[in-house]
């Protein structure tokens, strides 16, 4: 804790002494940290800055003229319009912090990458901007790691993204242009929800809800458009960071898989179709047979009923043929017989028409005889 003594020495250093002292620890502070404050007078266009700003770049403080257009002019032409807009964009009040991220030229002629964030800290009465102050970081050691990631992502076939919760893509790897044919710009500038299949959409949704809420996603295959019309089937992995509304997301084009998985649905329906079609005929084939085996069963219960008729129909015959053979050659073996004895006891007292008649009645019983015998036969 200071004495008296010292309290009393350090109430007697004059104001602008102790505020230069202040200011010398905010530097020094402010260097440790990479950092380097600056304060924009709006109405003049006045800038203050701390010596470290120009250092950055390699400048000495009397080489930057105190206004704000030396440092505009220091900014690379690519990077011009866009730190424009931020400033203007949040000078207006259509965002809470002006942060943006530029090249500007060194000393020797070459570019350094900063992060500028500020914000407005004084007001009049209509609400114009008076005075900004903000702080300025060398993010070189960053944009190389990022290029060095940039480097890595382009290599890599899967696509990698960085979207926000607004449904914008920020960031894309050139695997977005080989896969889905569109360009960067083109991605950045369309809500990602218009690149899904319509079918898609409700999946997509509930995957963007869960995300939204700190849950990460895994394997959620949705169909994104390519940039010929053609759909392709896209595997994502997502998580996310709801207090930065960041999505961070990798995505795998499995379309080639889909594709054979559909093949092989296709050619597993096709071949139920074919076992129901198969087994239809089958089903039908053993009907006709188990119709025909029936009609079989009933002309063979035809036949035997025949057989059985037929043979008692033979037994009938054979019935027929004994009494016809009894009754029928019994009077002509009697007639023969007969006939017999007057050939042989009378032939010589008959005359000859008498014997005539006998030999007459004699062939008509051997003619008789005949007949019976084909009959019976």
């Amino acid at each position: 804790m200071p004495n008296e003594k010292e309290t009393a020495a350090v109430a007697q250093i004059p104001l602008k002494e102790k505020l230069r002292r202040v200011q010398e620890k905010l530097d020094l502070v402010l260097w440790a940290a990479g950092l380097a404050w600056w304060d924009w007078d709006v109405t003049t266009g006045h800038v203050d800055f701390s010596p470290r700003k120009v250092e950055m770049l390699g400048y000495t403080p009397d080489e930057i003229p105190p206004r704000v257009e030396a440092f505009i002019d220091l900014i690379h032409p690519d990077d011009h319009d866009n730190a424009m807009d931020a400033m203007r964009a949040h000078l207006q009040g259509r965002r809470p912090v002006y942060e943006v991220r530029y090249r500007l030229r060194t000393r020797d002629g070459g570019w350094k990458w900063l992060m500028d964030r500020g914000r407005v800290v004084a007001r009049n009465e209509d609400g114009q901007p008076l005075r900004v102050t903000g702080a300025v970081q060398d993010i070189y050691e960053i944009k190389q790691a990022e290029e060095e990631r940039d480097w890595l992502f382009s290599l890599s076939p899967d696509l990698f993204t960085i979207a926000g919760f607004d449904g914008h893509l920020k960031q894309v790897n050139p695997a977005w242009h080989r896969r889905l044919g569109w360009s960067a710009p083109e991605l950045l500038q369309t809500p990602w929800i218009e690149l899904v299949h319509p079918d898609d959409r409700k999946t997509a949704e509930s995957v963007s809800a869960a995300l939204y809420d700190g849950k990460p996603v895994y394997d959620a295959e949705i169909r994104c458009r390519h940039r010929d019309g053609s759909w392709r089937w896209l595997s994502w992995n997502a998580a996310s960071r709801p207090d930065r509304e960041q999505i961070f997301a990798v995505a795998h084009d499995v379309t080639e898989r889909k594709a054979r998985e559909q093949e092989l649905d296709r050619y597993r329906q096709n071949l139920e179709e074919m076992v129901e079609q198969r087994t239809a005929e089958l089903t039908r084939a053993n009907a006709r047979l188990e119709q025909e085996v029936q009609d079989r069963k009933e002309a063979q219960t035809q036949l035997r009923r025949q057989s059985e008729e037929l043979a008692r129909s033979n037994a009938d015959l054979e019935q027929f043929a004994y009494i016809a053979s009894h009754d029928l050659q019994e009077p002509l073996r009697k007639i023969r017989a007969f006939g017999d004895r007057l050939a042989g006891k009378y032939q010589d007292r008959l005359d000859d028409r008498g014997l005539d008649y006998l030999e007459r009645m004699q062939s008509a019983a051997g003619r008789m005889q005949a007949m019976i015998n084909e009959l019976l036969t």
